[in-house]
């Protein structure tokens, strides 16, 4: 029998982050976990075949040290979109949510990456 919801990345880094949005110590009613339709939906999901349509600007954010979503992975979607940008900071996957000078950087990335969208011509 399938679970009703099934828990999600083990990493240390994943352990902290769900403490942090969960509140910590604090009472909470949120939960970290996911159904796993939406596991199957992800797994089903090709980023790939549609980034060569993206009319819009692309940011691909990437961290270099990250075993969720590897560069090598990730790195192409840059490369397909018309306008895509790659990105790449320091750190795993979680590190960004957990670690508030990089949260910083990637913030100021993206802040950079939408004034240029926004001000380049289409």
């Amino acid at each position: 029998m399938i679970p009703a919801s099934w828990p999600w990345p083990t990493s240390e880094n994943a352990k902290r982050l769900a403490e942090v949005l969960g509140g910590g110590d604090v009472h909470t009613l949120w939960k970290h976990e996911t159904a796993p339709g939406a596991l199957l939906e992800m797994a089903r999901f090709k980023p790939s075949e549609y980034a060569p349509k993206a009319q819009a600007p692309l940011l691909v954010s990437a961290s270099k040290d990250d075993r969720e979503a590897t560069v090598e992975l990730v790195a192409p979607l840059a490369e397909l979109a018309p306008r895509g940008r790659l990105e790449v900071f320091p750190g795993t996957h979680f590190d960004a949510y957990l670690t508030p000078d990089l949260r910083d950087r990637a913030l100021a990335a993206q802040a950079t990456f939408l004034r240029e969208a926004l001000i380049a011509d289409p």
